[in-house]
Protein backbone atom coordinates (compact mmCIF):
# COMPACT_ATOMS: atom_id res chain seq x y z
CA UNK A 1 0.00 0.00 0.00
CA UNK A 2 3.02 2.64 0.83
CA UNK A 3 4.71 1.03 -2.48
CA UNK A 4 1.60 2.09 -4.46
CA UNK A 5 1.54 5.61 -2.58
CA UNK A 6 4.81 6.31 -3.16
CA UNK A 7 4.62 5.49 -6.92
CA UNK A 8 1.59 8.01 -7.51
CA UNK A 9 3.71 10.61 -5.68
CA UNK A 10 6.33 9.89 -8.10
CA UNK A 11 4.76 10.46 -11.30
CA UNK A 12 2.85 13.13 -10.26
CA UNK A 13 6.28 14.94 -9.81
CA UNK A 14 7.03 13.76 -12.87
CA UNK A 15 4.22 15.14 -14.81
CA UNK A 16 4.90 18.72 -13.26
CA UNK A 17 7.96 18.36 -13.90
CA UNK A 18 7.36 17.75 -17.87
CA UNK A 19 4.68 20.60 -17.96
CA UNK A 20 7.37 22.86 -16.47
CA UNK A 21 10.06 21.42 -19.48
CA UNK A 22 7.60 22.42 -22.14
CA UNK A 23 6.56 25.77 -20.64
CA UNK A 24 9.99 26.93 -20.21
CA UNK A 25 10.58 25.48 -23.66
CA UNK A 26 8.20 27.67 -25.10
CA UNK A 27 8.89 31.11 -23.12
CA UNK A 28 12.72 29.94 -24.50
CA UNK A 29 11.64 29.79 -28.16
CA UNK A 30 9.97 33.24 -28.23
CA UNK A 31 12.72 34.73 -26.54
CA UNK A 32 15.61 33.03 -29.12
CA UNK A 33 13.82 32.82 -31.74
CA UNK A 34 11.10 36.19 -31.96
CA UNK A 35 8.29 37.13 -34.40
CA UNK A 36 4.84 36.18 -34.76
CA UNK A 37 4.47 32.11 -34.22
CA UNK A 38 7.09 32.00 -31.65
CA UNK A 39 4.94 34.08 -29.05
CA UNK A 40 1.68 32.90 -30.30
CA UNK A 41 2.59 29.61 -29.22
CA UNK A 42 3.71 30.76 -26.12
CA UNK A 43 0.48 33.08 -25.45
CA UNK A 44 -1.09 29.91 -26.52
CA UNK A 45 -0.05 28.03 -23.59
CA UNK A 46 0.52 30.10 -20.74
CA UNK A 47 -3.46 29.96 -19.48
CA UNK A 48 -3.01 26.46 -19.50
CA UNK A 49 0.24 27.13 -17.36
CA UNK A 50 -1.62 29.46 -15.04
CA UNK A 51 -4.45 27.34 -14.62
CA UNK A 52 -2.13 24.12 -13.69
CA UNK A 53 -0.33 26.59 -10.94
CA UNK A 54 -3.98 27.18 -9.82
CA UNK A 55 -4.84 23.77 -9.07
CA UNK A 56 -1.18 22.84 -7.44
CA UNK A 57 -2.11 25.52 -4.86
CA UNK A 58 -5.46 24.88 -4.81
CA UNK A 59 -6.79 23.84 -1.40
CA UNK A 60 -8.57 20.62 -1.51
CA UNK A 61 -8.43 19.78 2.07
CA UNK A 62 -11.07 22.63 2.45
CA UNK A 63 -13.79 21.25 0.18
CA UNK A 64 -16.77 19.93 2.44
CA UNK A 65 -19.07 17.76 1.13
CA UNK A 66 -22.75 16.80 3.25
CA UNK A 67 -25.00 13.98 2.36
CA UNK A 68 -28.66 13.64 3.35
CA UNK A 69 -30.67 10.38 2.64
CA UNK A 70 -34.63 11.22 2.06
CA UNK A 71 -35.41 7.75 4.23
CA UNK A 72 -33.61 5.92 6.88
CA UNK A 73 -35.90 3.08 7.20
CA UNK A 74 -36.61 1.89 4.04
CA UNK A 75 -38.38 -1.53 2.44
CA UNK A 76 -36.97 -3.91 0.50
CA UNK A 77 -37.68 -3.43 -3.38
CA UNK A 78 -37.86 0.55 -2.92
CA UNK A 79 -35.40 3.24 -3.98
CA UNK A 80 -33.04 5.20 -1.84
CA UNK A 81 -32.41 8.64 -2.86
CA UNK A 82 -29.22 10.30 -2.15
CA UNK A 83 -27.96 14.45 -2.10
CA UNK A 84 -24.73 15.55 -1.30
CA UNK A 85 -23.97 19.05 -1.43
CA UNK A 86 -20.44 20.04 -1.69
CA UNK A 87 -18.95 23.62 -0.76
CA UNK A 88 -16.16 25.59 -1.60
CA UNK A 89 -13.37 27.31 0.49
CA UNK A 90 -13.80 30.16 -2.09
CA UNK A 91 -15.17 30.99 -5.53
CA UNK A 92 -12.85 29.97 -7.98
CA UNK A 93 -12.04 29.55 -11.59
CA UNK A 94 -12.61 25.95 -11.17
CA UNK A 95 -13.72 24.84 -14.36
CA UNK A 96 -14.20 21.34 -13.28
CA UNK A 97 -14.69 18.49 -10.37
CA UNK A 98 -15.01 14.84 -10.05
CA UNK A 99 -17.38 13.25 -7.45
CA UNK A 100 -17.22 9.71 -6.75
CA UNK A 101 -19.26 8.18 -4.04
CA UNK A 102 -17.64 4.94 -2.11
CA UNK A 103 -19.99 1.59 -2.49
CA UNK A 104 -20.40 -0.12 0.93
CA UNK A 105 -18.95 -3.37 0.14
CA UNK A 106 -22.43 -5.23 0.10
CA UNK A 107 -23.75 -3.25 -2.78
CA UNK A 108 -20.37 -3.87 -4.23
CA UNK A 109 -21.22 -7.17 -3.89
CA UNK A 110 -24.48 -7.49 -5.69
CA UNK A 111 -22.92 -6.05 -8.74
CA UNK A 112 -23.52 -2.13 -8.09
CA UNK A 113 -21.39 0.55 -9.30
CA UNK A 114 -20.41 3.31 -7.62
CA UNK A 115 -21.74 6.72 -8.24
CA UNK A 116 -19.38 8.76 -10.32
CA UNK A 117 -20.26 12.36 -11.75
CA UNK A 118 -18.53 15.56 -13.44
CA UNK A 119 -19.34 19.17 -11.72
CA UNK A 120 -18.58 22.04 -13.27
CA UNK A 121 -18.33 24.21 -10.21
CA UNK A 122 -16.95 27.60 -12.32
CA UNK A 123 -17.02 30.70 -9.26
CA UNK A 124 -19.56 28.38 -7.37
CA UNK A 125 -19.28 28.46 -4.39
CA UNK A 126 -21.90 25.08 -3.65
CA UNK A 127 -23.18 22.70 -5.63
CA UNK A 128 -25.68 19.91 -4.79
CA UNK A 129 -26.32 16.78 -7.00
CA UNK A 130 -28.82 13.62 -5.81
CA UNK A 131 -29.25 10.07 -7.52
CA UNK A 132 -30.84 7.04 -6.77
CA UNK A 133 -30.37 3.90 -5.62
CA UNK A 134 -33.07 1.33 -6.84
CA UNK A 135 -34.80 -1.89 -6.31
CA UNK A 136 -32.64 -1.84 -2.85
CA UNK A 137 -32.19 -5.32 -0.77
CA UNK A 138 -31.97 -5.99 2.81
CA UNK A 139 -29.23 -5.15 4.55
CA UNK A 140 -27.37 -2.23 6.58
CA UNK A 141 -25.87 0.32 4.24
CA UNK A 142 -23.04 2.55 5.67
CA UNK A 143 -21.41 4.75 3.31
CA UNK A 144 -18.29 6.33 4.74
CA UNK A 145 -16.97 8.92 2.61
CA UNK A 146 -16.45 10.64 -1.04
CA UNK A 147 -13.71 11.07 -3.22
CA UNK A 148 -13.05 14.54 -4.99
CA UNK A 149 -11.05 14.79 -7.78
CA UNK A 150 -9.38 18.13 -9.44
CA UNK A 151 -6.60 18.22 -12.64
CA UNK A 152 -5.56 20.70 -15.51
CA UNK A 153 -6.82 20.47 -18.44
CA UNK A 154 -4.32 18.09 -19.59
CA UNK A 155 -3.73 15.95 -16.79
CA UNK A 156 -0.15 17.14 -15.52
CA UNK A 157 -0.97 18.28 -11.85
CA UNK A 158 -3.95 16.42 -10.20
CA UNK A 159 -4.81 16.57 -6.82
CA UNK A 160 -7.77 14.41 -5.24
CA UNK A 161 -8.74 13.82 -0.95
CA UNK A 162 -11.02 11.22 0.53
CA UNK A 163 -13.72 13.27 2.10
CA UNK A 164 -15.47 11.55 5.11
CA UNK A 165 -18.99 12.01 4.84
CA UNK A 166 -20.72 8.80 6.87
CA UNK A 167 -24.38 8.21 6.38
CA UNK A 168 -26.13 4.88 6.84
CA UNK A 169 -30.04 3.49 6.27
CA UNK A 170 -31.29 -0.03 7.06
CA UNK A 171 -33.63 -1.74 4.83
CA UNK A 172 -35.97 -3.90 6.35
CA UNK A 173 -37.19 -7.30 4.57
CA UNK A 174 -40.05 -7.44 2.53
CA UNK A 175 -43.58 -8.62 3.74
CA UNK A 176 -46.15 -10.83 1.79
CA UNK A 177 -49.64 -10.47 2.97
CA UNK A 178 -50.00 -13.69 4.56
CA UNK A 179 -53.10 -15.09 6.59
CA UNK A 180 -51.61 -17.14 9.57
CA UNK A 181 -53.97 -20.29 11.13
CA UNK A 182 -52.80 -21.73 14.08
CA UNK A 183 -51.94 -24.99 13.85
CA UNK A 184 -52.07 -27.98 16.60
CA UNK A 185 -50.46 -31.79 16.50
CA UNK A 186 -53.46 -34.12 16.63
CA UNK A 187 -51.29 -37.71 17.20
CA UNK A 188 -54.32 -39.41 15.34
CA UNK A 189 -54.79 -37.53 12.34
CA UNK A 190 -51.53 -35.57 11.79
CA UNK A 191 -51.39 -31.56 11.82
CA UNK A 192 -54.25 -29.67 10.78
CA UNK A 193 -54.83 -25.75 10.75
CA UNK A 194 -56.72 -24.50 13.10
CA UNK A 195 -58.94 -21.31 11.99
CA UNK A 196 -60.32 -19.85 14.82
CA UNK A 197 -58.58 -16.64 15.94
CA UNK A 198 -55.88 -17.32 18.09
CA UNK A 199 -56.44 -16.77 21.64
CA UNK A 200 -55.17 -16.82 25.15
CA UNK A 201 -56.75 -19.02 27.88
CA UNK A 202 -57.96 -16.30 30.76
CA UNK A 203 -60.01 -18.58 32.36
CA UNK A 204 -57.01 -19.86 34.62
CA UNK A 205 -54.16 -17.57 35.85
CA UNK A 206 -51.60 -19.83 36.87
CA UNK A 207 -49.04 -17.20 38.42
CA UNK A 208 -47.93 -13.72 38.44
CA UNK A 209 -45.02 -11.99 36.40
CA UNK A 210 -43.60 -8.43 35.92
CA UNK A 211 -45.51 -6.53 33.42
CA UNK A 212 -44.02 -7.04 29.94
CA UNK A 213 -44.70 -4.10 26.81
CA UNK A 214 -47.53 -5.65 24.67
CA UNK A 215 -49.61 -7.23 28.24
CA UNK A 216 -53.18 -6.53 27.56
CA UNK A 217 -54.58 -3.77 30.13
CA UNK A 218 -57.34 -6.30 31.71
CA UNK A 219 -54.26 -9.24 32.90
CA UNK A 220 -52.60 -6.71 35.47
CA UNK A 221 -53.37 -8.11 38.39
CA UNK A 222 -54.42 -4.95 40.74
CA UNK A 223 -53.59 -6.35 44.10
CA UNK A 224 -50.98 -7.66 43.79
CA UNK A 225 -49.71 -4.14 42.09
CA UNK A 226 -50.49 -2.28 44.95
CA UNK A 227 -48.40 -4.40 47.19
CA UNK A 228 -45.40 -4.54 45.08
CA UNK A 229 -45.99 -0.55 43.86
CA UNK A 230 -44.93 -2.21 40.46
CA UNK A 231 -47.41 -3.25 37.33
CA UNK A 232 -47.70 -7.12 38.01
CA UNK A 233 -49.63 -9.25 35.31
CA UNK A 234 -51.28 -12.52 35.73
CA UNK A 235 -49.57 -15.63 33.37
CA UNK A 236 -52.36 -17.75 32.63
CA UNK A 237 -52.47 -20.63 31.44
CA UNK A 238 -52.13 -21.34 27.27
CA UNK A 239 -53.48 -23.32 24.57
CA UNK A 240 -51.16 -25.45 22.50
CA UNK A 241 -51.93 -23.24 19.61
CA UNK A 242 -51.46 -19.64 21.44
CA UNK A 243 -48.11 -19.29 20.60
CA UNK A 244 -45.33 -19.34 18.10
CA UNK A 245 -41.56 -20.00 18.16
CA UNK A 246 -39.58 -19.16 14.95
CA UNK A 247 -36.17 -20.96 15.13
CA UNK A 248 -34.03 -18.94 11.83
CA UNK A 249 -31.09 -21.47 10.36
CA UNK A 250 -28.21 -18.55 9.80
CA UNK A 251 -26.19 -21.01 7.66
CA UNK A 252 -24.60 -20.15 4.33
CA UNK A 253 -27.55 -20.71 1.64
CA UNK A 254 -28.33 -19.32 -1.75
CA UNK A 255 -32.03 -18.57 -0.50
CA UNK A 256 -31.55 -16.99 2.61
CA UNK A 257 -32.64 -14.05 1.94
CA UNK A 258 -36.02 -15.53 1.13
CA UNK A 259 -36.27 -17.17 4.20
CA UNK A 260 -35.75 -13.81 6.20
CA UNK A 261 -38.44 -13.08 3.99
CA UNK A 262 -40.63 -15.61 4.54
CA UNK A 263 -39.81 -15.30 8.57
CA UNK A 264 -40.61 -11.46 8.13
CA UNK A 265 -43.83 -12.10 7.21
CA UNK A 266 -44.80 -14.64 9.68
CA UNK A 267 -44.25 -12.29 12.31
CA UNK A 268 -46.12 -9.70 10.89
CA UNK A 269 -49.13 -12.17 10.23
CA UNK A 270 -49.29 -13.90 14.16
CA UNK A 271 -48.85 -10.63 15.39
CA UNK A 272 -51.74 -9.55 12.92
CA UNK A 273 -53.73 -12.04 14.32
CA UNK A 274 -53.56 -11.06 17.56
CA UNK A 275 -50.50 -14.10 18.66
CA UNK A 276 -47.41 -13.66 19.99
CA UNK A 277 -44.43 -14.54 18.35
CA UNK A 278 -40.61 -15.26 19.22
CA UNK A 279 -37.47 -16.01 17.57
CA UNK A 280 -33.81 -17.83 17.79
CA UNK A 281 -31.10 -16.88 15.35
CA UNK A 282 -27.07 -17.91 15.74
CA UNK A 283 -25.47 -15.38 13.39
CA UNK A 284 -21.58 -14.59 14.61
CA UNK A 285 -23.31 -14.81 18.33
CA UNK A 286 -26.93 -15.73 19.59
CA UNK A 287 -30.00 -13.83 19.47
CA UNK A 288 -33.21 -14.94 21.05
CA UNK A 289 -36.93 -12.70 21.33
CA UNK A 290 -38.94 -14.53 23.79
CA UNK A 291 -42.35 -15.41 22.52
CA UNK A 292 -44.14 -11.83 23.23
CA UNK A 293 -46.48 -9.37 21.78
CA UNK A 294 -46.58 -5.67 20.96
CA UNK A 295 -45.44 -2.98 18.44
CA UNK A 296 -41.93 -3.10 20.21
CA UNK A 297 -41.18 -6.25 20.28
CA UNK A 298 -42.51 -6.99 16.75
CA UNK A 299 -39.63 -3.82 15.46
CA UNK A 300 -37.07 -5.51 17.54
CA UNK A 301 -37.34 -8.88 15.37
CA UNK A 302 -37.72 -6.81 11.93
CA UNK A 303 -34.78 -4.71 13.02
CA UNK A 304 -33.03 -7.39 13.50
CA UNK A 305 -34.20 -9.14 10.22
CA UNK A 306 -32.75 -6.35 8.53
CA UNK A 307 -29.18 -6.73 9.30
CA UNK A 308 -28.64 -10.65 10.36
CA UNK A 309 -26.63 -12.20 7.34
CA UNK A 310 -26.02 -15.95 6.95
CA UNK A 311 -22.61 -16.60 8.55
CA UNK A 312 -23.37 -18.56 11.35
CA UNK A 313 -20.09 -20.77 12.01
CA UNK A 314 -21.85 -23.44 14.03
CA UNK A 315 -23.75 -25.99 12.40
CA UNK A 316 -27.54 -25.24 13.01
CA UNK A 317 -27.96 -28.85 14.73
CA UNK A 318 -25.45 -28.05 17.52
CA UNK A 319 -27.47 -24.62 18.22
CA UNK A 320 -30.52 -26.98 18.71
CA UNK A 321 -28.56 -28.96 21.00
CA UNK A 322 -26.68 -26.04 22.72
CA UNK A 323 -29.86 -24.25 23.82
CA UNK A 324 -32.15 -26.79 24.59
CA UNK A 325 -34.58 -24.84 27.14
CA UNK A 326 -35.62 -22.74 24.70
CA UNK A 327 -36.91 -25.33 22.32
CA UNK A 328 -38.51 -27.33 25.29
CA UNK A 329 -41.42 -24.58 25.76
CA UNK A 330 -44.91 -25.61 25.77
CA UNK A 331 -45.68 -23.76 22.29
CA UNK A 332 -45.59 -24.40 18.88
CA UNK A 333 -42.47 -24.04 16.81
CA UNK A 334 -41.60 -23.41 13.00
CA UNK A 335 -38.20 -23.83 12.21
CA UNK A 336 -37.01 -22.09 8.98
CA UNK A 337 -33.96 -22.86 6.88
CA UNK A 338 -32.73 -23.06 3.27
CA UNK A 339 -31.80 -26.90 2.88
CA UNK A 340 -32.99 -30.12 4.60
CA UNK A 341 -29.97 -31.66 6.25
CA UNK A 342 -30.51 -35.41 8.53
CA UNK A 343 -28.55 -34.05 11.18
CA UNK A 344 -31.02 -30.74 11.61
CA UNK A 345 -33.79 -33.31 11.67
CA UNK A 346 -32.10 -35.64 14.68
CA UNK A 347 -31.56 -32.64 16.58
CA UNK A 348 -35.23 -31.77 16.15
CA UNK A 349 -36.35 -34.34 17.29
CA UNK A 350 -34.22 -35.18 20.26
CA UNK A 351 -34.19 -31.60 22.19
CA UNK A 352 -37.51 -30.05 21.28
CA UNK A 353 -40.38 -30.49 23.38
CA UNK A 354 -42.81 -33.25 22.13
CA UNK A 355 -45.56 -30.89 23.45
CA UNK A 356 -46.68 -28.54 20.53
CA UNK A 357 -46.47 -28.61 17.13
CA UNK A 358 -43.24 -28.64 14.91
CA UNK A 359 -43.56 -27.35 11.60
CA UNK A 360 -40.17 -27.19 9.23
CA UNK A 361 -40.06 -25.08 6.84
CA UNK A 362 -37.60 -25.47 4.03
CA UNK A 363 -36.93 -21.97 1.86
CA UNK A 364 -36.28 -22.62 -1.82
CA UNK A 365 -36.18 -20.41 -4.83
CA UNK A 366 -38.64 -20.58 -8.03
CA UNK A 367 -36.40 -22.43 -9.80
CA UNK A 368 -34.81 -25.28 -7.52
CA UNK A 369 -36.89 -28.69 -7.73
CA UNK A 370 -37.33 -31.03 -4.71
CA UNK A 371 -34.89 -33.56 -5.60
CA UNK A 372 -35.06 -37.40 -4.11
CA UNK A 373 -33.26 -37.05 -1.29
CA UNK A 374 -35.37 -33.90 -0.49
CA UNK A 375 -38.00 -36.66 -0.18
CA UNK A 376 -36.41 -38.73 1.64
CA UNK A 377 -35.48 -36.59 4.63
CA UNK A 378 -39.11 -35.48 4.69
CA UNK A 379 -40.43 -38.76 5.48
CA UNK A 380 -37.44 -38.84 8.03
CA UNK A 381 -39.03 -35.50 9.56
CA UNK A 382 -42.55 -37.38 9.33
CA UNK A 383 -41.61 -40.23 11.63
CA UNK A 384 -39.96 -38.25 13.85
CA UNK A 385 -43.14 -36.13 14.09
CA UNK A 386 -41.87 -33.54 12.59
CA UNK A 387 -43.81 -31.95 9.74
CA UNK A 388 -42.22 -30.61 6.73
CA UNK A 389 -43.06 -27.59 4.41
CA UNK A 390 -41.20 -27.07 1.24
CA UNK A 391 -41.94 -23.35 0.05
CA UNK A 392 -41.37 -21.03 -2.65
CA UNK A 393 -41.93 -17.27 -2.56
CA UNK A 394 -44.40 -17.45 -5.06
CA UNK A 395 -46.33 -19.68 -2.16
CA UNK A 396 -45.58 -17.36 0.64
CA UNK A 397 -48.88 -15.74 0.66
CA UNK A 398 -50.37 -19.53 1.14
CA UNK A 399 -48.19 -20.95 3.30
CA UNK A 400 -50.96 -21.93 5.46
CA UNK A 401 -53.75 -22.10 2.77
CA UNK A 402 -53.89 -25.93 3.17
CA UNK A 403 -52.59 -29.19 4.52
CA UNK A 404 -49.24 -28.28 6.17
CA UNK A 405 -47.28 -31.77 4.99
CA UNK A 406 -45.80 -31.04 1.73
Amino acid sequence: MKMKAVNRHVIAGAKIIVFLLLFFAAFSYGMFQGGFVSWFLFFSILPFALYALFILFYPVQKIQVMREIAKTDVSEGETVRMKMTVRFPFRSPLFFLSLSDEMPEKLAKRGRTPYKTLLFAFFKKELAVQYAIPNITRGEYVFPAVRVYVADWFGFVEKSRRIPCEASFLVYPAVVDMVYRPFENYFDQGMAAVRDQVKRDSTMAVQLRDYQPGDRFSWIHWKATARRNELMTKEFEQRQTNDLMIVLDCSPGGTFDLAVKFTASLIRAVIKKGGQAGLYACEKERHYFPVQGGVFHKQAMFYFLAKVEDESAIPWHKQIENDPVIFLQNINKIFVTTALREEDIEAIAKNVSPRGAKLLVCVKGNDEQISPGDTKLMNLAKSRGIFVKILREENFANAFGGGMDR
